[in-house]
């Protein structure tokens, strides 16, 4: 890879790494921030793309700006995947996803769709989400317990009546025209093309 190619992705594992720690500790906390769930994403989902579309950019040759470019493009579309992952959880059949639905909210990652309910919903809505993440943290039982569908019922219904699955969405979809923007520049061609079609 060389020695350039090289750092940049072991900056994204470091990254990584911080990130993830950086969730598991605001766990089943319901006053994280947006801008707290956006720097665990930046590092988690963001930085893995952005490393690999600008190592791609330092074996290519590329001059600096087209390689800020391309480390953008990277970026934008990183967090618009994790975004799109985060409202798949509450949307999407198990089947589709391949794992339980809901798993986030059982984990206790407060991801954007529960962060937009939370901002929106009524103070009695919020008791009963907080209630839902503190159960889930600590269980109600002896021995710990995953909520059933039935325990996140509640939140579910928030999140839906606050559109915070439809607005997430909406923000994945801004991050992906942000990353079209920032590889527009390029001339046309297969490579350009390829990257337009991925986001």
């Amino acid at each position: 890879l060389g020695l350039p190619a090289s750092r940049k992705l072991f900056e994204q594992i470091r990254d990584a790494i911080e990130g993830e720690l950086l969730q598991l500790e605001r766990s089943f906390d319901p006053d994280v921030t947006e801008a707290h769930y956006f720097a665990v994403i930046d590092l988690k989902s963001a930085s893995l793309i952005a490393a690999a579309t600008e190592a791609g950019a330092i074996l290519g040759g590329v001059t600096r700006a087209e390689r800020r470019r391309l480390a953008e493009y990277g970026r934008e579309l990183g967090l618009a995947f994790q975004i799109r992952d985060d409202a798949l959880d509450y949307e999407a059949s198990a089947e589709v996803l391949g794992k339980e639905r809901y798993t986030d909210l059982r984990e206790g990652k407060v991801t954007l769709p529960l962060l937009l309910a939370l901002k929106r919903c009524n103070a009695d809505e919020r008791e009963g989400i907080e209630r839902v993440l503190k159960s889930a943290a600590h269980g109600e039982h002896p021995e710990p317990q995953t909520p059933s569908d039935a325990d996140l019922a509640p939140v579910l219904e928030v999140v839906a009546r606050t559109r915070g699955v439809v607005d997430a969405v909406r923000r994945a979809e801004e991050h992906v025209a942000r990353a079209r923007a920032a590889i527009a520049p390029f001339p046309d061609g297969v490579a350009k093309q390829a990257m337009l079609a991925a986001a």
